[in-house]
């Protein structure tokens, strides 16, 4: 990789600083620099949207024109036709750069520390691979900022990484003979109220070979971090977030690693280790109201949960759910029956085919006679924030197994238009 040459001598630009002070010191200019990044939550998954760039001398401003970045990973190349792997250099666009302060707060004061933010979108910025073989999210290793500013050598290697993530505390427990990784959010008020969120298929795999997966591809491949915002807690009057991460597919029905939903039976080898870890913790902050959310491969461990723990659990939000209806017994549909749920989907799902999997089940739900059963659907799953467009200028159209987007932002209407976060609050007691 190019690295620019250090230049040593003192110029006219800004970014020197080589004038003697009144007691003879002199301040040279910077040379060197390191820098950490912050990764964020979106609804397409997650990008590095901000780097802080440490200097060894103070600089008295900063601004775009003076900079370049590109960053450089390892990533699925989509142009490959084998869809190998390769490390792949790709600019970013800086949309601002300012000087900041010991604290971190913009400043107009010379300063050794400075930051730059850049633009994402749904193919720009992430810090994950997906691999189409394993069907599974990972850091990009390597993941790197390329820093061009002129006469300062940048270290490509990174110091730090936060994310917005990191307001969730991260654990690990065994129970039975599985061990989990695991994330939880604690509100800052009180509360008795516990949002379990069961992660697809593309944000497990811990217990598989791969060093670069943790369980922040589970709080990051989905906006997780929205059930922590303020939209969400404030229309459930608070809620703690139990994110559990598994370590194969949750629709792994022997613990062998196969996530081929398929031929799928309707159990999971999981059942029984993840109701001790989801008890453990409702036990541990005393929480009285349980829900059971997830999507896709955790929308069908949502369904899993549903029907083998029935009203033990407050109510459930399957989304892109692949249960087969055959899967579920006639004894099974009459504890299903009771129970409220909220089922999610796009009528466009190509990956989990709403005539195959939820209408079957909605229909027999709706025959046993089930009274408690909310149902959200859409034609496709597009972008509804104005923020991102496609070539022609309309809005950005996602996959339509994508549909945990729409439950992400609240942007879910049932047959009787109500939304999800508020039909969850209604359910609490």
């Amino acid at each position: 990789m190019k690295k620019i040459s250090k230049i040593l001598t003192c110029t006219g630009l800004t970014l020197s600083m080589c004038a003697c002070s009144s007691a003879g010191s002199k301040t040279t200019a910077p040379t060197s620099g390191t820098y950490s990044y912050f990764v964020e939550g979106f609804d397409y998954g997650c990008a590095v949207t901000k780097t802080t760039v440490k200097l060894d001398g103070k600089i008295d401003s900063i601004s775009p024109d003076q900079l370049k970045v590109s960053e450089t990973k390892k990533t699925t190349d989509w142009s490959d036709e084998n869809l190998a792997e390769k490390e792949l250099t790709f600019d970013r666009t800086i949309t601002k750069a300012y000087l900041v302060d010991e604290n971190g707060n913009e400043t107009k004061e010379a300063s050794d520390t400075f930051v730059i933010e850049m633009s994402e979108d749904p193919s720009t910025g992430s810090p994950f691979t997906f691999s189409v073989f394993t069907g599974r999210n990972s850091w990009c290793n390597p993941y790197q900022l390329n820093i061009t500013l002129d006469g300062v050598e940048i270290d490509p290697v990174a110091t730090e990484r936060k994310t917005s993530a990191d307001n969730f505390t991260v654990e690990n427990a065994t129970f039975g003979n599985v061990t989990y990784d695991y994330a939880y959010y604690a509100p800052e008020q009180d509360s008795d109220t516990v949002v379990v969120w069961l992660h697809g298929g593309g944000e497990g795999g811990t217990g598989a070979p791969n060093e670069n997966i943790d369980v922040y591809t589970a709080l990051l491949g989905n906006k997780v971090t929205a059930l922590a915002g303020e939209k969400f807690q404030n229309a459930v009057g608070g809620a703690h977030i139990l994110v559990p991460q598994c370590p194969t597919y949750w629709i792994d029905v022997d613990g062998q690693n196969k996530g081929e939903w398929e031929h799928a039976d309707g159990t999971s080898y999981y059942t029984d280790s993840l109701i001790q870890l989801i008890d453990s913790y409702v036990e541990k902050v005393g929480a009285k109201n349980v829900v059971i959310s997830g999507c896709s491969n955790g929308g069908y461990m949502t369904m899993v949960l549903a029907k083998t723990c029935g009203d033990k659990y407050t109510s459930y939000v399957p989304i892109c759910a692949p249960m087969d209806s055959a899967a579920i017994s006639d004894a099974e549909l009459e504890i299903l029956k009771e129970l409220p749920m909220y089922v999610i989907y796009s009528k466009d799902d190509d990956t989990v085919d709403p005539k195959a999997y939820e209408e079957p089940v909605l229909e027999r739900l709706d025959k046993a006679g089930a009274k408690n059963i909310s149902v959200s659907t859409s034609e496709h799953v597009t972008d509804l924030s104005g923020k991102y467009k496609d070539a022609d200028g309309n809005p950005y159209q996602y996959s339509g197994h994508w549909s945990w987007i729409y439950f992400d932002n609240n942007d879910t209407a049932d047959q009787n238009g109500v939304s999800v976060f508020e039909w969850i609050a209604s359910t609490l007691k």
